[in-house]
């Protein structure tokens, strides 16, 4: 199977596992499926390892690239995790952690190599919640 099949059947498997979750959550407000209410625990654990697949599929994609290439590609990467973690896809809430300290090392590398030319993504503590800027080279 090419990689590219493989990450667009991963992308599948998620979408699936993602309304099978939302069954098992009586999230359409019927129990169409009442066995899956019982299996909740593991599909969020099939969901959980589905999207840290995906994310590994698309870090050996990024192997493939040039080195400046493959800092951007983790970077954007890195980016679509938080935002998973963040819209509630990715149901792993702690994963925002290593994802943004992977996040803030990915963009401070990325600037470094510029040159320090450009901006980088700096997260926040703000009232509680993380917050993810664009900021200056005079904010690290």
């Amino acid at each position: 199977m090419f990689v590219a099949d493989r990450l667009a059947l991963l992308h599948d498997k998620i979408s699936w596992l993602t309304v099978k979750l939302r069954v098992a959550r009586g999230a359409y407000g019927l129990a169409l499926a009442p066995a899956w209410r019982e299996q909740h625990d593991a599909i969020v654990a099939e969901l959980v390892s589905t999207y840290t697949d995906l994310v590994n599929g698309y870090g050996q994609q990024l192997d493939t690239l040039g080195a400046l290439q493959a800092l951007d590609g983790r970077l954007e990467l890195l980016r679509q995790g938080v935002l998973w973690v963040r819209l509630g896809l990715f149901p792993d809430a702690s994963a925002e952690e290593a994802l943004s300290r992977q996040l803030a090392e990915a963009s401070r590398e990325l600037w470094t190599r510029q040159g320090g030319v450009g901006l980088m993504i700096v997260s926040q503590e703000a009232r509680g919640f993380r917050l993810y800027v664009l900021a200056g080279s005079d904010s690290q």
